[in-house]
């Protein structure tokens, strides 16, 4: 008898660890989400993992080694780009021939492809139920999956890690009072324009983004989906009521902001009117997992620009590294985070997650990602390999070169400044630093004719020119108010 939705997964998940002799073995017992109790002798050292947050949550909490296959879906981090693929939709020999030690799936595989985990249990394969269908599970699940590899105290450590950067957020925006709050319609499949359930993981996202659900009387379109009936005629009698428009893209919504602002019947919903559409990846609040906080970041500044772009913690009088940098500008400027897919770690040349000094895991590593897709920021070449040197303080020609690529700047009658120290630049630095100087967000910083290229930037400095560059530079693909 399956036990989804009765119990949380606090009550579905039970996890016993026995240490039997100082640690040189451990059996690990699982209560999974079928109610089924798994054995395993020791904590699993060749896994499958058959769903792509499971995957995303094993590399988090430092598993990656024992990750020995995954699923055609799994595309983060990078380095998943490498495994071994083993497609549950087609015949278990190949999982059965890599001789797993616990193949781990979701509560969709286990209903949709039996056959699939029935020949795996019936040849000895521990399979794994996991299906965190909330915020609240996440600790349980996480501390699942630690015992899983013998990695509790890291599953410890990443529980800490992700609520505080959740707490982090929402402060933010806890000042903001409830009817001030954004009303929010979010679309999940655009087709009978789709929404969220109610309660579950987007929905319990836009809350603590300080969003208003106006669908929030939706009901799933079957029993246990997360995906919700609404129509264009429920959408239509709140047009008055809607003060932003999120569409989830991903493989069963493939829409752009472009795509739904010029959709006819959407003309009447204020958000539209107001140009406050925008797109999420539906890989950063759909899918269960530590990336959960990247997707609420990305809601809250979607409803709440404004709160983001308030720099005064970046303001310090210090030297600004290029990675501390890199978030101001995309915070400064409403910069839309770019979520990267398997499909860039494999493609020739660089599109994302390729350089030496960048991780993953670090949390300044999405802007830096970002602004390298925008083309405003170029990791250095050498060798064949690829770095951004995250540590290094920001330069002004560097800023200049960024502003430049991210914003258009109008110069009136072609006014440039001379300046004697751009010389050796390259041509294409000496018109981004010409520009943003003729623009007037260097103003102050610049003495008599010297730009002083390579001086590093404070964050103070860098505060006041992303002020004015909000100003006079134009925008048109970031988050507009």
């Amino acid at each position: 008898m399956r036990l989804k939705k009765v119990v949380l997964l606090i009550s579905v998940f039970w996890v016993v660890v026995f240490c039997i002799c100082q640690g040189t073995w451990a059996e690990v017992s699982i209560r999974d989400f079928r109610g089924k109790e798994v054995v395993l002798e020791e904590p699993a050292h060749r896994i499958i993992s058959l769903y792509t947050a499971h995957t995303e949550s094993l590399y988090f909490l430092g598993a990656q080694e024992n990750l020995i296959a995954v699923s055609t879906s799994c595309d983060f981090p990078p380095e998943v780009a490498l495994k071994k693929i083993v497609d549950y939709r087609s015949d278990p020999e190949k999982a059965i021939a890599l001789k797993p030690d616990a193949v781990l799936v979701r509560d969709y595989v286990v209903t949709n492809y039996p056959r699939f985990v029935e020949a795996l249990e019936g040849v000895g394969i521990p399979v794994i139920d996991l299906n965190p269908e909330h915020l609240a599970d996440l600790d349980d699940y996480f501390a699942a999956l630690g015992a899983i590899t013998g990695l509790s105290g890291q599953a410890r450590e990443l529980s800490e890690s992700f609520h505080q950067e959740i707490t982090k957020i929402v402060a933010k925006i806890s000042n903001i009072p409830p009817e001030q709050r954004k009303k929010v319609f979010f679309e999940s499949v655009a087709k009978d324009y789709k929404t969220v359930t109610p309660g579950t993981l987007v929905d319990e996202l836009i809350a603590l983004a300080g969003g208003i659900n106006v669908a929030s009387s939706a009901r799933p379109v079957r029993s246990g989906s997360r995906i919700a009936a609404f129509g264009i005629e429920r959408l239509l009698s709140l047009a008055d009521e809607i003060d932003v428009y999120i569409a989830q893209r991903g493989v069963m919504n493939r829409v752009t902001r472009k795509s739904i602002l010029e959709r006819p019947e959407l003309r009447s919903l204020r958000a539209v009117k107001e140009g406050r559409v925008y797109v999420v990846d539906e890989a950063i609040v759909s899918r269960p997992g530590p990336r959960l906080s990247w997707g609420l970041e990305e809601l809250a500044r979607m409803l709440y620009p404004e709160i983001f772009e308030d720099l005064k913690e970046f303001a310090f009088p210090e030297a600004i590294s290029r990675a501390v940098a890199a978030q101001a500008v995309v915070w400064g400027l409403g910069i839309p985070l770019y979520v990267p897919t398997k499909k860039d770690f494999k493609t020739e040349g660089y599109v994302a997650g390729k350089c030496e000094d960048l991780s993953w895991s670090d949390s300044f590593s999405r802007y830096v990602e970002t602004l390298i897709h925008t083309g405003a920021a170029v990791p250095e070449q050498k060798e064949g390999k690829f770095f951004f040197h995250p540590d290094q303080p920001l330069t002004r020609v560097e800023l200049a070169r960024w502003l430049y690529i991210l914003l258009d700047f109008e110069v009136e009658n072609g006014d440039f400044p001379v300046l004697v120290d751009i010389n050796s630049l390259s041509r294409a630095d000496q018109t981004a630093v010409l520009v943003t100087v003729a623009s007037g967000i260097f103003d102050g910083l610049i003495s008599g004719k010297h730009f002083e290229p390579y001086r590093p930037l404070t964050g103070e400095e860098l505060v006041k020119i992303l002020e004015r560059a909000r100003e006079k530079g134009r925008r048109g693909f970031f988050f507009e108010r």
